[in-house]
This record gives C-alpha cells, structure tokens and sequence, in this order.
C-alpha cells in the first residue's frame, strides 16, 4: 500500500508490501529521494520493527502501537 506522513513539516511517502507477518516500506521525500527503509512485524498492539535511515546511516527501534 501507500502512505504518507508528516515529520518535522515535511510531508514524507512510504509505499510497499506485506509478506506473511513482514511489512516492508520505502520512505521517499517530497522530491522522490528514498530517505528509509522499515521492516515492520505484526503484533498483538501493532507493528514493530527497524528503520533504517540513509543520510545517518543509522538504523532505529520502531514500535507503532494502535491506538482505539
């Protein structure tokens, strides 16, 4: 699927597929530079996972939890 969001005013895209329990996105910018990479599981109250960041090279912890 598609999607966007907003981080620190920029408007950021994120497309991809899910795999069994695995969902990966891209993350681009506003002028089409792939800016991450999330690699997300399935849980019980959401998605976890890694992201990796190009310009720092650095890759984070993610925990989406839902929220009702």
């Amino acid at each position: 699927g598609n999607y966007t969001y907003t981080k620190y005013g920029n408007t950021l895209f994120l497309s991809g597929y899910l795999s069994g329990n695995t969902i990966s996105l891209s993350e681009e910018t506003a002028k089409g530079n792939n800016s991450a990479n999330w690699t997300l599981q399935q849980t019980t109250t959401g998605l976890t996972g890694t992201m990796y960041v190009y310009h720092t090279g650095k890759t984070h912890t993610v925990n989406l939890n839902r929220v009702n």
